[in-house]
């Protein structure tokens, strides 16, 4: 089955004007960049198969006409009609896990002048808390190979009011800046006692409902357990899986074709793609992808591993024996971290390996 990237963004755009949204909004709902909505939507990129599986499985947007163009829907059909609370509760999990970040902290240099929500940014980052997709404020534990989010708070400003309102963060006059007061952040504990401490406190606080917070009913159901699921995070493995199936395919390329043998979902390469072209543009943009989650992840990567990539991207001191097959990809295509500026040779270069398929 053939994945038409054209047709897709024709039906995406006709759903969003429909909705009466600009490329820009379902660009955003669509989990998009401003920059990379842009060239999805005027076709300089293509969508990749993780795109196309992203968009089919938002529970908050349903594309059902778009079923047709993506075999692994019904991996996620159950997000698209839910009926049941459990039902509902996994919509909830999968849309808030699709896109886990680790908030930074403060980009400011210095102290001075520094506002609360800064401050308050910095004292998230201390405790290596996470923003979700839906906005929710978690902590993260490592269970083995998965990480299990704990919901504090439903978003970044209630989390800052409540610190504010239970004295951890405060504007200080005569220093002309907010000040954080660590002693009563972590209550006087060493870690990890004391990101415990921390998280709890600020959990308690703002679900009480004495204290006034505006909650939504999902964040309550949720963050009664606790605990809202947990995602894999041995992505080590899944960069390792694409590094050799790039050097399988580029070292073979010359009499390379699709295997037909299927995953344990049934499908097979050459289910999903029309050629060893755009297999490997697939491997290789999904290699980037996952490589850059675990550098901003702080996930240890091997060094074996590591070097192979490096080897790949041609950063390791010398370029890559099969460069050619790999740098015209890089050049046009861009990447979470990266935005492309493609000139007419690398188009030249990227539109003859395609004929080469």
């Amino acid at each position: 089955m053939e994945i038409d990237s054209k047709l897709l963004m024709q039906a995406l755009k006709k759903a969003g004007e429909d909705r009466s949204m600009t490329q820009e909004e379902l660009g955003k709902q669509l989990g998009f960049s401003k920059d990379r909505a842009k060239n999805i939507f005027t076709g300089r990129t293509k969508l990749s198969g993780d795109d196309v599986l992203r968009i089919l499985s938002n529970p908050q947007y349903s594309l059902p006409k778009l079923k047709k163009y993506m075999p692994y829907w019904r991996l996620r059909r159950d997000l698209a009609d839910v009926e049941k609370e459990s039902q509902i509760m996994d919509a909830i999990n999968e849309s808030a896990l699709m896109f886990p970040r680790r908030i930074q902290s403060s980009l400011m240099q210095t102290n001075v002048r520094k506002s609360s929500t800064e401050m308050a940014r910095d004292v998230m980052s201390d405790k290596r808390w996470w923003m979700l997709q839906t906005g929710w404020i978690c902590s993260a534990a490592i269970d083995g190979e998965t990480v299990v989010f704990s919901p504090v708070a439903p978003d970044f400003l209630t989390a800052v009011k409540a610190m504010k309102r239970i004295g951890w963060i405060a504007y200080n006059k005569g220093m002309n800046t907010a000040c954080a007061y660590w002693e009563k952040i972590n209550g006087g504990k060493s870690e990890p006692e004391s990101n415990a401490y921390c998280e709890e406190t600020l959990r308690s606080y703002i679900i009480n409902p004495d204290n006034g917070f505006d909650l939504d009913s999902g964040f309550l159901r949720v963050v009664t357990d606790r605990s809202i699921g947990s995602i894999e995070i041995d992505r080590a493995k899944e960069l390792s899986k694409f590094i050799n199936i790039i050097e399988d395919v580029v070292e073979n390329w010359s009499r390379y074709s699709l295997s037909d043998r299927t995953d344990e979902y049934g499908f097979s390469p050459a289910d999903l793609y029309r050629d060893k072209f755009e297999y490997l543009e697939a491997a290789v943009l999904e290699m980037c992808a996952i490589h850059h989650d675990l550098v901003e992840s702080d996930v240890e990567i091997e060094e074996s591993v590591e070097r192979q990539y490096l080897q790949i991207m041609s950063e390791d001191g010398k370029r890559y024996r099969y460069s050619a097959l790999i740098d015209p990809i890089l050049a046009v295509n861009d990447r979470a971290g990266r935005l492309t500026s493609p000139t007419v040779d690398d188009w030249k270069r990227y539109n003859a390996l395609q004929k080469s398929r």
